[in-house]
């Protein structure tokens, strides 16, 4: 008997009361636009519900957003681990148990979901209200909100469509690749998961800069993190403090995600990333080449030495910058 369930309630406080404080449980626990409007008022509620609405979309198996900060922006692979973990096919089960005991547990669940579709689906009206209509959203929504939804569907299925190679032909390589970008902006509404360590130590380098250096720069908390798209692999890798004016990144490497080699062995294993250290260390050199070969210069800060002593960390990224900088201007002149 749950704590939290009606039982749990009505065991703590009694029939009459426990329902009650049950129901009052259950409304503070939901989480809904009107809630937080209620509670902060409108502008903060309105904040506060995006930003649990895009942690969620982080955390929730069943968001693209989550597998694409899984597999470093690699949408296919995310598209295919999202529709095995909405699916629960048969690779759910072999990655969930092993592949002997999958057969068994996904035969098991085959056998007991076509039974209660086929008896489902017997009725007309079942099959009918499984069905992705605009007449299906309207009685699900309303008119006015089911077409406004129905509309978003179709949007987004066709943004999913949509492939780099479209935005090339369509617009020529440099204009092509900007609207791509734009596009890809639009349609992930989140970035990868920062550590809030980073966003500080690059708050404190853009309080530093001079209004002339401000331009054109990109970090998590500021306006997105930039992007740079790999024909090669068809992959989006995203850096985590861009300066496109003078062609600079800063990497924010955290000890245990990026595997700090001072911290981990070669062969320690990630069961999230299904990657040992050493091939995260090789994913990272690729990132790094990647960025490189499209011209902008690498400056790796790791966790552990920025914790030890932040102002140097900090100096170190000022006077890389104005280095870079005197160089730009130079070249400009």
């Amino acid at each position: 008997m749950g704590k939290n369930t009606l039982d749990g309630f009505i065991k703590r406080y009694g029939e009459i009361d426990g329902k009650i404080k049950y129901e009052e449980f259950i409304d503070r626990s939901k989480h809904t636009k009107e809630k937080y409007i209620k509670d902060f008022g409108e502008d903060l509620g309105k904040n506060k519900w995006e930003n649990y609405v895009n942690k969620k979309k982080l955390t929730s198996k069943r968001s693209i957003d989550y597998w694409l900060n899984v597999f470093d922006g690699d949408y296919d692979l995310a598209l295919k681990n999202l529709k095995s973990y909405q699916s629960r096919g048969e690779d759910f089960y072999v990655n969930l148990y092993g592949e002997e005991e999958e057969k068994q547990k996904w035969d098991n669940r085959k056998s007991d979901q076509s039974n209660k579709i086929s008896k489902l689906m017997l009725d007309k009206d079942n099959r009918d209200k499984h069905i992705l209509s605009r007449n299906n959203f309207i009685i699900k929504y309303g008119e006015d909100a089911g077409n406004k939804k129905w509309e978003e569907h179709l949007k987004n299925r066709r943004n999913f469509r949509t492939i780099y190679n479209d935005f090339i032909l369509k617009y020529g390589d440099d204009e092509g690749k900007q609207k791509w970008k734009e596009h890809i902006y639009k349609i992930i509404k989140i970035d990868p998961a920062y550590s809030i360590s980073s966003q500080i130590l690059f708050d404190e380098i853009y309080k530093y800069l001079d209004d002339n250096m401000r331009n054109n720069i990109y970090y998590g908390s500021l306006n997105k993190e930039y992007f740079i798209y790999d024909k090669d692999s068809k992959k989006i890798f995203y850096y985590d403090f861009v300066m496109n004016d003078i062609k600079l990144i800063i990497e924010f490497n955290g000890d245990y995600w990026h595997a700090n080699p001072k911290i981990y062995a070669a062969d320690f294993y990630y069961t999230i990333r299904k990657m040992s250290a050493s091939d995260i260390w090789i994913a990272q050199q690729y990132k790094n080449k990647l960025a490189e070969n499209n011209g902008y210069q690498i400056i790796e800060i790791w966790e552990n030495d920025y914790k030890k002593d932040k102002n140097v960390i900090k100096n170190v990224c000022l006077d890389a910058i104005k280095n870079k900088y005197k160089k730009h201007e130079r070249r400009i002149n």
